[in-house]
């Protein structure tokens, strides 16, 4: 525990040298969360309670609400009710809810207006880009065919035993080559199970955390934080990895600068899963810390079962789980981290933003990047996070009728005079190491500069 203290004490010391710029969105989220080393979800919520002004209830736009009796028959399930009391969700209840039931639902549960304005810049007028779009994809719900979602669950469960499959072989072979396999079908298996953290409470989020991806936490990080609130300093996403990793602009020491370039694909992916797991243990044995251990636990799941049905020396069973989930982190990082939003030519808080926009789903769209080959394709947009703006403007959607909204979202985007950015695969990777060595805000405003239209009419 002293040295889970001491990594804290060194991080908030950088992190109070580093000079960091204030949010050009007008955005408050401070607190220990930001400023520790080891980051926690729960600490953000509570970080964030401080300045949403919800005062203990559920805040949506300025109104307040008292859900408790809404848990048990909330159709998304208990977690999204439990976890957001005492937190304005005005951005998420309007991207998770594109049907008018809840809008006919929230006014039986309201309680007064909120004494302080929002601590958001993001704004949802009826006639803006996002309530126009929203408004259309609604008139094509019931025509949305279901059979995508069925392909969509095929995918993931197929990925899931596959996964297991070389695993166990792997490490009844002693082959290195084989868990080479398996961690990067693994990984495929974690970036497909992003279609579920939206979703109600569902049995595929626990595949999840057999795979040391905690899906409570991830669902906090995530949808809570970085889809709300994408490229902000609200988002505990791009923050996580702090002060390795700094993707803000702001002053940089030179290693972070570029040493970055070594350290992060060849230590920090690979250890994106073990080094919170581990110290989660650490934290549990020593100190007795034992919040939501049971959820972290069962990723030791896979390693009994490969002693299991292998029979090998448990030191050998240990040493290829070990091996599998390094090649895990790493190409989860490398999918997850570099292929969507942190390309220069995408906003950043504490860049220069462009044109006072204040729409939340303009936001959206100058927050993310879509990849060359990547759009309005079912299988590869699934294990590669592709259609990836229109996931974060509807996000509880399934990734394979999302490809079915292209028609109307590129009308309202031309309506808006918007475009969509899209880039090589390879321009994503090394925009985001370029992203490392930053300090300076662009020198332009960011978004609207790359607008590939065959790309983009392919839908």
């Amino acid at each position: 525990m002293l040295i889970v203290r001491k990594c804290n004490t060194i991080a908030k010391a950088k992190m109070a040298k580093a000079q960091r710029r204030p949010s050009t969105l007008g955005i408050i989220h401070e607190g220990d969360c930001m400023d520790s080393f080891i980051k926690s979800a729960d600490q953000w919520l509570e970080d964030k309670k401080r300045f949403d002004g919800a005062e203990g209830l559920w805040r949506v736009h300025d109104g307040l609400y008292d859900l408790t009796h809404f848990v048990e028959t909330h159709p998304g399930g208990r977690f999204w009710i439990e976890t957001t009391q005492g937190l304005d969700i005005t951005e998420s209840w309007e991207s998770h809810h594109i049907s008018s039931k809840a809008e006919q639902l929230l006014p039986k549960y309201f309680v007064r207006k909120a004494r302080t304005p929002r601590n958001s810049p993001f704004t949802f007028h009826e006639d803006g880009f996002y309530k126009t779009l929203k408004g259309r994809v609604r008139s094509l719900l019931p025509h949305l065919p279901k059979d995508p979602i069925k392909t969509s669950n095929w995918i993931f469960d197929i990925l899931f035993v596959v996964s297991v499959l070389l695993s166990t072989l792997a490490t009844l072979y002693s082959s290195h080559t084989i868990g080479i396999s398996a961690g990067i079908c693994m990984a495929f298996t974690l970036v497909a199970g992003h279609n579920y953290y939206h979703k109600a409470d569902n049995f595929r989020l626990y595949p999840n955390y057999v795979f040391m991806l905690n899906s409570r936490d991830f669902r906090i990080v995530h949808v809570l934080s970085h889809h709300a609130f994408p490229n902000s300093v609200s988002d505990l996403q791009a923050h996580m990895l702090e002060p390795l990793v700094l993707l803000y602009p702001g002053k940089k020491s030179f290693v972070t600068k570029y040493l970055s370039y070594i350290y992060v694909p060849l230590m920090v992916w690979p250890m994106f899963f073990l080094g919170p797991h581990v110290i989660k243990l650490y934290q549990w044995i020593f100190s007795g810390k034992s919040q939501h251990i049971r959820d972290d636990l069962l990723a030791w799941i896979l390693p009994l079962f490969l002693y299991v049905a292998t029979k090998q020396p448990p030191l050998n069973v240990l040493t290829m789980w070990v091996f599998i989930m390094l090649v895990n982190g790493f190409w989860f990082g490398l999918v997850g981290f570099t292929l969507n939003h942190y390309h220069p030519d995408i906003f950043m808080d504490g860049d220069v933003s462009r044109y006072d926009e204040s729409d939340w789903g303009v936001s959206q769209v100058d927050t993310a990047g879509e990849k060359i080959g990547m759009v309005n394709t079912h299988f590869l947009g699934l294990i590669f996070l592709g259609d990836h703006v229109l996931h974060h403007l509807f996000p509880v959607m399934d990734h394979g009728v999302i490809q079915y909204l292209y028609p109307v979202f590129r009308e309202t985007m031309r309506e808006f005079k918007l475009d969509l950015q899209v880039f090589g695969k390879g321009e994503f990777v090394g925009g985001y190491f370029r992203r490392l060595s930053t300090e300076d805000t662009s020198s332009r405003p960011v978004g609207r500069s790359r607008y590939h239209t065959k790309v983009f009419d392919k839908g």
